[in-house]
Formats: structure tokens, C-alpha cells, sequence
């Protein structure tokens, strides 16, 4: 528990300040956003594989000569895999994962500066 915290039943102020969040939405929207960001470049990794499947279903008429039902399903499945020669998706990767680093810090920083006038 932070010191300032500790003390909150001294300070008439403290019960107010407890009641709303220590950090603006907006710093921890940004952690967030640093977050998945990460996230996304560690996917690139990682093959990707789609699939899709349809079927369709006709009547033929009894005036083309057929007057046959007939039914015609299809599947396909597609993989790839670009591998990482260059070491783009590792440096991106890095790059992500420095900004959440540093998005986490601001983070800190503005929760520090909200307790910091309370002492």
C-alpha cells in the first residue's frame, strides 16, 4: 500500500481522490492500446491459416428438361508463412514492446503525479 494511502483518514481531502481512478482514462487507454499493439506484432510470427466452406442448393426445371435437384458444396483452406530473413517481425516486435514499456511508465508517471500534492 502506498504511503499516502496509509495516511488517507488524516487528510480531508483523501476519501475524494480514493473515490475517482488515480489515472486519467486517457494513460490507461494508451497502456491498452501499447498492449494490443504488442500483441499484434508477436502474431505476425506465425502462420496464418484461413478456411471457408459454402454450399448451394438448385432446383432445375421440368422445362430446361432436368427437373433435378442438385446440390454443390465447396471447402477451401489456405496456410502462409512469410519467414522472418531480415529480422523485420523481431525488430517490430521489439519496437511494440518498447512502446508498451514506455506506456507503462507514463502510466506510473501520472499515477505518481496525482498522489505526488496529497503529501
Amino acid at each position: 500500500m502506498p504511503p499516502f494511502v496509509a495516511s488517507a483518514s488524516a487528510s480531508p481531502i483523501m476519501p475524494a481522490v480514493t473515490a475517482i481512478d488515480e489515472a486519467p482514462e486517457s494513460a490507461r487507454a494508451r497502456f491498452r492500446e501499447a498492449h494490443a499493439l504488442r500483441a499484434a506484432a508477436g502474431a505476425d510470427r506465425f502462420p496464418t491459416v484461413s478456411a471457408s466452406a459454402s454450399a448451394r442448393r438448385a432446383n432445375g426445371s421440368a422445362q430446361t428438361g432436368s427437373g433435378r435437384t442438385t446440390e454443390l458444396c465447396s471447402a477451401a483452406l489456405d496456410a502462409s508463412w512469410e519467414p522472418d530473413v531480415f529480422g523485420g517481425v523481431r525488430r517490430s516486435i521489439e519496437a511494440a514492446q518498447a512502446e508498451l514499456e514506455a506506456s507503462a511508465a507514463s502510466l506510473q508517471n501520472t499515477r505518481v503525479s496525482l498522489a505526488a500534492p496529497l503529501n
